[in-house]
């Protein structure tokens, strides 16, 4: 890979925590965090398994959601434990709407790949979070 690709990427991260950590709220910032965790996750791009011999990629953050909301199928996780899980750090005070904007578009992303794949699906639980049902 080129040294100023991987400058660039190096520097979406930045961003990327920078937002995170509550530099920005709004639609823009919500959308350029998509962009980004979707450009940096084509470096990190996994597959996670095989079903019907259909190999399924997921991005970083696609994989660390998936992971430990499928550790437990039917349970239901509060959106501030999964979005602790995927990013490290609780919503912050003052932008909980954004966090949790965040983690549902990221929700619904990993579910477009779960129901094309037949693994199973998230069900979002009104009030609460997000379960895993096979």
């Amino acid at each position: 890979m080129e040294t100023a690709h991987l400058e660039l990427l190096g520097r979406l991260a930045v961003i990327q925590q920078q937002i995170l950590q509550g530099g920005i709220e709004d639609k823009l910032a919500s959308r350029i965090l998509t962009a980004i965790e979707e450009m940096l996750g084509e470096r990190k791009q996994e597959t996670l398994g095989k079903n019907h011999r259909q190999e399924i990629q997921l991005s970083s953050n696609e994989e660390k959601l998936f992971r430990y909301i499928a550790q437990q199928p039917g349970h239901s996780y509060s959106f501030e434990e999964l979005f602790f899980q995927v990013w490290g750090r609780s919503l912050s005070p003052g932008k909980e709407k954004s966090d949790k904007r965040n983690l549902c578009a990221l929700a619904l992303r990993l579910n477009e790949k779960l129901r094309a794949s037949a693994l199973g699906q998230l069900t979002a639980v009104p009030g609460k979070g997000y379960r895993f049902e096979r």
